[in-house]
């Protein structure tokens, strides 16, 4: 659509005119470093505060966890119902100018929705309640801009799947269903802080990577569990 090529040529018009722009777009997208300094930043560090409010934002983070593994299933649900949609990048129609030191993609699912946006959205969300001049600028910046420049995902991509974040993080951040989602967790945790913080960790460096490897695990055992076909 004329919304998605305007944008997507207007990006692609800067590809291949510095590596150190190409390769900078490559580690924001890409890179465990800064996905895991978001998560870090804003989420890790409010874990870990004291008093009231540390127990506000524990109670905050707790449910976006939960509504992390909703928005990573729902996208993963939407892509395999929807029809496919090739990513710009792969798109010889499009003439789009591969970013200089980009490898070329192999075996991705279908661009919409977009599970970066959406899972990164329902974080963006979470360091909302917690600090709201943060949570719009992370999104933007970690997720939007650097996966359409890179031509991973259409502009729509992205808006459909921080739509879906947002509405996930909003549904589990409801004041009566924060606090049941939270309830068990947060007395685990006053009864061993030091294990729970230690789970919450892992669960972040997970959400850090897009639950890669979980996804991984899964596939492979969906795989196995499918009998070989005899030809």
């Amino acid at each position: 659509n004329a919304f998605d090529e305007t944008i997507l040529h207007l990006l692609n018009s800067l590809a291949q005119r510095s590596s150190f722009l190409d390769r900078g777009m490559m580690l924001l997208a890409n890179g465990t470093v800064a996905k895991a300094s978001f998560v870090g930043l804003f989420l890790w560090y409010p874990w870990l505060e004291e008093g009231e409010e540390g127990r506000r934002n524990r109670e905050i983070i707790v449910a976006t966890v939960f509504g992390c593994f909703v928005s990573i299933a729902l996208c993963l649900v939407l892509q395999k119902l929807l029809p496919y949609r090739v990513r710009p990048v792969q798109n010889a129609e499009l003439g789009f100018l591969v970013p200089i030191g980009q490898e070329p993609l192999k075996d991705w699912p279908s661009a919409f929705p977009s599970d970066h946006a959406m899972l990164f959205a329902t974080l963006a969300t979470a360091a909302w309640y917690v600090s709201r001049p943060l949570g719009v600028a992370s999104h933007v910046t970690f997720i939007g801009v650097p996966r359409v420049y890179l031509g991973l995902h259409h502009p729509t991509d992205i808006l459909a799947g921080a739509a879906l974040g947002i509405l996930v993080a909003v549904a589990v951040n409801r004041p009566a269903v924060r606090a049941a989602l939270s309830r068990w967790p947060l007395a685990w945790h006053a009864r061993r802080p030091g294990l729970v913080s230690a789970a919450v960790f892992l669960l972040f460096v997970q959400i850090s990577s897009v639950f890669w490897e979980a996804r991984v695990v899964v596939d492979a055992l969906a795989r196995s569990a499918v009998p070989a076909v005899q030809v």
